[in-house]
C-alpha cells in the first residue's frame, strides 16, 4: 500500500481506538503500519467500501504459523461480520498455529475468537490474553473423499461434479468415489456382497489416510463411513444435504416412511460429524426441521463453471430440428421450465401459468425439459413437452430461452437457476428453500411470494421483456459468478480442513464467514 492509502489506515485505527474502551492503550502511527515484518504483505487484508477502508487485518509469519497483530473495523460497521470475514479469510490461506493477543475485557472479541476455534494459552507480560487455534495443517496436505452417485451423473443432478472435484483436487488430496458402481461401491444392498464391497472400501480409507469423507446426499451410506471412521477410521464424515421436506405438508404417511424420516432425523443429528448445507436460508430451515445444533452446520454452495458452461451453450444438438423445439425457437417470447414434473416441483402450476402470461404476451411459448409423474396431465394442454433431455442439451436450450421458470413448493439450493444466471437468461422462482439467497440483492426482480402465480407472471414477463444483451442480463452473469467453481471448492477446501483440525464448532463459523460476502442482510 502506499503512503497514501496507510494515512487511510491510520485514520480508521484512530477512530476504532476512540470508540472502543478496550482496543489498545496507543493506536499505531503509521511507523507501525510501514513496520517490516515476515509475511506481513501476503497476510495481511484490507476491507474497501465506496473506496474507502472499513476494516483491516494484520499479521506476519512465524516459524510455527501466523500471528495476528491488528484487527479493526470501522465503528460504523460493527456488528455487519467484516472482521470475521477478515480473520476466516486469513485461516483460510494460513496454516499452522494461528496466534492473536486481547485484552480480557473485550467480551465481544473473545466471543468471536473463541467461535473460531481460539483458546486462551496465557497471559503476556502487558497483562493481555495470549490466544491461540490447534495447528492447521497445509490446505494441500487434506486427504479428501469426495463421494456421489453415478445415478446422480446419468440425471445430470450431478453432471457438475467432476469439475468441481477437479477444482478441489488442484489444492487438496482429493479423490473420487463412486456410489453405485462395482469399481467402487456398488448400490446398497442388504446381502454378504455389498456388506464385502463396503469393507474394502472402508479398508482403502484407512491405507491412503484419509482425513475427511464429504458424502453427497447418501445419508445412510455418510452414516456408514461415520461409524467406520469411529470403530478406528480416525475420519470425519461431512453429509451434503440440500433440499425441502421431501414431501407436501399435509401428506399422509405410512408406518415405512415415517420410520424411515425418523432414522434419517437421527443421522442427521447423530451419527456423522456435520451436515453442509446452503444458502443460509437452509441452514436455518435444517436447523428447525431436523432440530439441528447450528454449529455442527456447515455453509456451502453448488457451484457453476461459467466458462465451460457458456462454451457448452454454443453447439446446437439434434433437438433443435424437433417439431415441438421449432415452435418453440419460432415464438419472439420464449418461457422455459428444466426440473421434474411433480407436484414438489410445482409442474401442475405450468399450464394456468403459462395462461396468465399470454394475458400480455399472447405469443409466448412454454418448453418442458423433463419427465415425472405428471407428465401425461401436461401433454394434454398447451405446453411444449420436450421430455427429458443430457444436461448438455438443456443447456442449449437455456441459452435460447428468454426466462426461466421455477415453481417449486419446495426447493434446496436450485442450480438450475445458476445455471441460467450464467447465460445472462432471467429466472423466475417462488420464496422458497434457498431461491431468494442465490439472487441476491436481484432477487426483486425475480422472487415472488411464495404460491403467488400472478405475481410470478407478471415477473416472468417483464423478464422476457428485457434487451437481450442489457445490464440486467450482465448482473445475472455476475452474481452467478459469486458461484463459480474455484472459489467454491477453495472454500470447501478450508473449511473441511478446519474440521479435521479444529471441528465442527470452529468449521462452522468459517465456513459461514467465508460466504458472509456472497448473502448480505444474513446472520448466518
Amino acid at each position: 500500500m502506499t503512503d497514501d492509502s496507510l494515512v487511510a489506515l491510520v485514520e480508521l485505527e484512530r477512530r476504532v481506538q476512540r470508540a472502543s474502551a478496550h482496543y489498545d492503550d496507543e493506536p499505531w502511527d503509521l511507523e507501525n503500519f510501514r513496520r517490516s515484518l515476515p509475511g506481513k504483505k501476503e497476510l495481511s487484508l484490507v476491507a474497501m467500501a465506496s473506496g474507502k477502508p472499513v476494516a483491516f487485518l494484520v499479521a506476519s509469519s512465524r516459524p510455527d504459523g501466523v500471528h495476528v497483530h491488528r484487527v479493526a473495523v470501522d465503528p460504523d460497521h460493527w456488528g455487519t461480520g467484516i472482521g470475521s470475514w477478515l480473520l476466516a479469510r486469513l485461516f483460510a490461506q494460513s496454516s499452522g498455529v494461528v496466534s492473536i493477543n486481547c485484552d480480557g475485557r473485550n467480551q465481544p472479541a473473545l466471543a468471536l475468537y473463541t467461535r473460531a476455534g481460539f483458546r486462551v494459552r496465557e497471559t503476556t507480560p502487558a497483562g493481555k490474553l495470549l490466544l491461540s487455534t490447534d495447528p492447521l495443517t497445509p490446505v494441500e496436505t487434506l486427504r479428501m473423499w469426495y463421494v456421489f452417485t453415478t445415478s446422480g451423473m446419468r440425471s445430470g443432478h450431478a453432471a457438475h461434479v467432476p469439475g468441481l472435484i477437479d477444482a478441489l483436487s488442484c489444492m487438496t488430496r482429493t479423490t473420487a468415489v463412486r456410489y453405485g458402481d462395482p469399481v467402487d461401491l456398488p448400490p446398497l444392498r442388504l446381502s454378504l456382497r455389498w456388506a464385502r464391497a463396503f469393507a474394502r472400501l472402508v479398508a482403502r480409507a484407512r491405507r491412503e489416510r484419509v482425513d475427511v469423507i464429504f458424502v453427497r446426499i447418501h445419508w445412510k451410506l455418510a452414516a456408514l463411513l461415520w461409524l467406520a471412521g469411529r470403530l478406528g477410521g480416525g475420519w470425519r464424515v461431512a453429509l451434503w444435504s440440500s433440499g425441502g421436506a421431501g414431501v407436501l405438508s399435509g401428506t399422509r404417511l405410512g408406518l415405512r416412511e415415517r420410520a424411515g424420516r425418523l432414522i434419517h432425523r437421527f443421522v442427521l443429528r447423530r451419527a456423522v460429524d456435520t451436515v453442509v448445507t446452503g444458502p443460509p436460508r437452509l441452514l436455518d430451515q435444517y436447523a428447525e426441521r431436523y432440530g439441528l445444533d447450528q454449529n455442527r452446520m456447515l455453509l456451502a454452495s453448488n457451484d457453476i463453471n461459467l466458462g465451460a458452461w457458456r462454451t457448452r451453450a454454443a453447439s446446437e444438438p439434434e433437438l433443435a430440428s424437433r417439431p415441438v423445439v421449432q415452435r418453440w425457437l419460432s415464438s419472439p417470447h420464449r418461457f422455459i421450465y428444466v426440473h421434474g414434473l411433480d407436484p414438489i416441483r410445482g409442474a401442475d402450476r405450468l399450464p394456468y401459468l403459462l395462461t396468465e402470461i399470454r394475458k400480455e404476451l399472447a405469443d409466448a411459448e412454454l418448453l418442458v425439459l423433463g419427465d415425472g409423474p405428471l407428465s401425461p396431465l401436461l401433454a394434454t394442454g398447451p405446453l411444449l413437452m420436450a421430455g427429458r433431455v443430457p444436461n448438455d442439451v438443456v443447456v442449449w436450450a437455456m441459452a435460447q430461452a428468454h426466462c426461466l421458470i421455477v415453481t417449486s413448493r419446495q426447493e434446496g439450493f436450485p442450480r438450475v437457476l445458476l445455471e441460467a444466471m450464467a447465460l445472462g437468461v432471467p429466472c423466475v422462482s417462488f420464496d422458497v428453500g434457498g431461491c431468494s439467497d442465490i439472487m441476491g440483492e436481484l432477487r426483486d426482480r425475480y422472487v415472488a411470494p411464495d404460491g403467488d402465480l400472478e405475481r410470478m407472471a407478471a415477473l416472468a414477463v417483464a423478464a422476457a421483456r428485457l434487451p437481450v444483451a442489457g445490464e440486467a442480463r450482465s448482473e445475472l452473469v455476475e452474481r452467478a459468478a459469486v458461484f463459480d467453481t474455484e472459489p467454491v471448492a477453495v472454500a470447501l477446501a478450508a473449511t473441511l480442513r478446519c474440521l479435521k483440525a479444529q471441528g465442527a464448532g470452529p468449521a462452522a463459523w468459517l465456513s459461514r464467514s467465508l460466504w458472509r460476502p456472497a448473502f448480505p442482510g444474513r446472520k448466518s
